[in-house]
């Protein structure tokens, strides 16, 4: 201190203190040949404050000239003057105080991407017809990335839905075939219950025949008695007469209900309410009644008759017998009639049964078509399902948001299975892999606050955090990778070269103002501490962390002091580089 403070001129010794001072920033000059793969940095608990020396030495340095360029010494050509008392210097002054000190870690490394996706076609063999987004670009999930050709899968869709349209025409075709023979069944089935009522009908005269038969051969026995009672027999034919004409009354009563009964029937039929073989069963009570009336009246005709043939008891006997065999033979021509009939009902109820079988098996084999053009439909649509997702494969979408990293792809190349496309930052995540010495690793922990910056881009001033600690160290280079998360911001590129200091504790210390601690060209500091009466006195100080620097302005910085003063010591802050050991000076705080 007595040399930079001697009033002999000392230009040559000025230089070699500016070059001191210049020293460090010459050894950080633009040849940065060494940072592409840099070795770690050795500890150096004052990496912080020495660049604030260097920045505030210059200025000293500068200050230091204009005041010794007007010292008495410079003014030596100069007539002499009477010696005067100097003027007392005015400065401000600080207080060292306590404060919360940081610990950190300067380390360096390189920026890669957190994790960073291939991307790779899903269909291979195409042609890259579009690239919409190149290396920088942020894309979203999803986002369309390359097209390629899908002019060869476009109309093997266009076939496919073809074929989808003919079965689909060929399953409505079998599906009225199936109509066609369920209608054909309906059809039989009404076949089949008509001739099941002719049967019934058939069996009903073959009956009403053979009660004609026997009606017939009484009619017989009737006649050949009537010979020898003749005279009995009028009487008897008398009363007979009023008997059947009775019977005439009630059968023809008995036709008016039946007929009625199947009027009714017959509307209900033709509405669908009942069947046709109710109706038929109506029908046949109507017959039935109409014979039962015609026997009446027969029979009052023959009551009549037998009147005639009682009277004429001998002469129409014969006759009435004759007659009444032929009545006999009459009934049987009816029942053999009535039995033909119902043979023949039988057969048809027969081929109806056997057709109603066979149709039966003609709907199955329908409803098996109708089943196999649908499984063909089904087929189909699965190859246009197929077909639609190769097209969407056409389509090279990103599969998370990020930054395209790099991009392989271009148009008219061929995609291959294994041949990348694009790789994408994901979610633009970075992380700076810093190369942290074995012997310093156990201070650096997961969560740890990391401030970054950049030698070769002096904009680059982010904070980071220490995300992971690798779990293995390099045996040849005894050297950990400490890898910490990067903020979202646009200046940061993979594979930058970057700084970082890591805040690894803090603890309680001494502080004052930056600005107060002057360098001197040995490597120490000092600072003027106020005695009594003002007076400075030049100390000594060992200085610590950095504190309070706002992205690299170290205005408002303060520096850890670690000896050399002691809590609520004053020391010059503004002004300290005009002032010398001994000085009394004037304090103003304002």
């Amino acid at each position: 201190m007595s040399e930079l403070h001697s009033t002999e001129p000392q230009s040559a010794e000025l230089q070699e203190s500016v070059e001191t001072l210049d020293a460090p920033l010459a050894r950080h000059g633009d040849d940065r040949s060494d940072w592409e793969v840099p070795p770690p940095p050795p500890p150096n608990r004052f990496a912080g404050w020495r660049n604030l020396f260097i920045g505030l030495g210059i200025g000293f340095a500068i200050a230091f000239v204009g005041a010794r360029a007007n010292s008495p010494a410079n003014k030596a050509d100069s007539p002499a003057t009477p010696q005067t008392a100097a003027a007392a210097q005015t400065v401000t002054t600080a207080t060292v105080e306590a404060a919360s000190v940081d610990r950190t870690l300067d380390v360096t490394g390189t920026v890669y991407a957190n994790d960073l996706l291939p991307i790779l076609p899903k269909a291979p063999g195409l042609q890259i017809v579009e690239v919409l987004v190149d290396e920088g670009d942020y894309v979203e999930a999803g986002q369309v990335l390359a097209v390629l050709d899908d002019s060869v899968l476009q109309t093997q869709i266009d076939r496919a839905q073809s074929q989808v349209t003919s079965a689909t025409a060929g399953v409505a075709q079998a599906e009225a075939g199936v109509e066609q023979a369920r209608s054909t069944r309906q059809e039989l089935e009404a076949a089949i219950a008509q001739a099941e009522a002719g049967i019934l009908q058939a069996q009903a005269e073959r009956t009403a025949a053979q009660a004609g038969v026997e009606q017939a051969r009484a009619a017989v026995q009737q006649a050949e008695a009537g010979v020898e009672q003749a005279k009995a027999g009028v009487e008897q034919a008398r009363a007979g007469v009023e008997q059947a004409q009775a019977n005439v009354e009630r059968a023809e009563a008995g036709l008016e209900q039946a007929q009625r009964e199947f009027d009714r029937y017959r509307n209900l039929a033709n509405s669908g309410a009942i069947s046709q073989q109710e109706l038929d069963f109506r029908q046949t009570d109507v017959l039935t009644a109409r014979e039962d009336v015609r026997v009446a009246r027969a029979n009052l005709a023959a009551a009549y008759t037998a009147v005639s043939n009682a009277e004429a008891q001998v002469t129409n006997a014969e006759a009435g017998v004759a007659n009444a065999e032929a009545g006999v033979t009459n009934a049987r021509s009816q029942v053999d009639n009535a039995t033909s009939r119902e043979d023949n009902a039988r057969a048809n109820l027969d081929s109806a049964r056997a057709k109603l079988n066979s149709q039966d098996a003609n709907i199955r084999a329908s409803q098996a078509n109708v089943d196999s053009a649908r499984a063909g439909v089904q087929g189909e649509r699965a190859s246009v399902a197929q077909i639609e997702t190769q097209l969407e494969q056409t389509l090279v979408r990103a599969p998370q948001s990020g930054i395209v990293a790099t991009r392989m792809a271009r148009v008219g190349d061929v995609t291959s299975n294994s041949g990348k496309l694009f790789e994408i930052i994901r979610d633009a995540q970075l992380e700076l892999r810093a190369q942290v010495p074995e012997t310093q690793l156990p201070q650096v922990q997961p969560g740890d606050a990391v401030r970054i910056s950049s030698d070769a881009d002096p904009g680059i001033r982010s904070r980071g955090t220490v995300r992971e600690i690798a779990p293995t160290i390099d045996p040849q280079t005894r050297i950990a990778t400490v890898k910490i998360d990067l903020p979202d911001d646009e200046a940061l590129r993979p594979g930058m070269f970057l700084k970082a200091t890591i805040t690894t504790n803090s603890v309680s210390g001494l502080t004052i103002p930056a600005a107060a601690v002057l360098p001197q060209p040995d490597g120490g500091a000092i600072v003027y501490k106020l005695g009594a009466d003002n007076v400075a006195i030049a100390q000594t100080v060992e200085v610590g962390e950095v504190t309070g620097q706002a992205d690299g302005d170290l205005t408002n910085a303060k520096v850890e002091v670690k000896s050399g003063l002691e809590l609520g010591d004053r020391i010059v802050l503004k002004g300290a580089g005009y002032v010398k050991e001994g000085d009394r000076v004037n304090v103003s705080n304002k």
